[in-house]
């Protein structure tokens, strides 16, 4: 049996009008004002240009590219939170997982307090919120599912991870988790399946029915 439920949040449990090109930009050009380039920004995570861009300075230089990029960063996740709507049928889905005895966590690469000014305005019942302010590591890397299992004491085999984007199923993967993909977010459902997924649903709506088909 499934104990767990582990969720991404934008674009899987809500629908968020985060402009991600945006605030690569916005990161380029802090990191490019340092002077550092990083190569192929656009094929790659943001946190993770940051990561590359400090690697490349001085440790205190580093800390104050860090902090300021987290600045730009942060001012991109509040706007967006300002815009964000529910998605049809995910806050009584994740009620009834509840309601069987599942635990529901949500692990974001969002920042704390932008997913709780966004669940101010869309309420969703859950039992732990690690975002990346709650981690050292954030998806893709595993560690952040698996500090979520040990936070909600539940083992590997009976959690499953749900979310919109490759690195939430290679974080799934790369755990030992099964990563159950939706087409809610900007990645199709042959992407998901490419990245790993063992199934792909088209809206987190329907995960309970999902679990329920499998008697897991």
């Amino acid at each position: 049996m499934i104990k767990a439920v582990l969720f991404d949040f934008d674009h899987t449990l809500v629908s968020t009008p985060i402009d991600f090109g945006l605030m690569r930009r916005s990161v380029v050009q802090l990191c490019g004002s340092f002077g550092v380039t990083v190569p192929e920004p656009d094929t790659k995570l943001v946190l993770e240009i940051v990561d590359e861009a400090v690697a490349q300075l001085d440790p205190v230089v580093g800390a104050r590219l860090r902090g300021m990029a987290d600045n730009c960063i942060r001012e991109v996740e509040r706007g967006a939170a300002r815009g964000v709507l529910p998605i049809a049928g995910v806050a009584e889905a994740l009620d009834r997982l509840r309601a069987e005895g599942r635990l529901v966590a949500i692990i974001t690469r969002n920042c704390r307090e932008v997913v709780l000014a966004a669940l101010r305005r869309v309420p969703l019942a859950y039992d732990l919120l690690l975002t990346r302010d709650d981690v050292d590591k954030v998806k893709p890397d595993p560690a952040h599912a698996l500090a979520a299992l040990a936070a909600l004491d539940t083992d590997r085999a009976h959690a499953l991870l749900v979310g919109d984007f490759r690195a939430d199923i290679a974080c799934a993967t790369r755990a030992g988790l099964p990563g159950l993909g939706v087409t809610t977010g900007a990645s199709t459902a042959e992407e998901l399946f490419e990245a790993g997924a063992v199934d792909v649903l088209t809206s987190a709506a329907g995960v309970p029915d999902w679990l329920a088909a499998r008697e897991w």
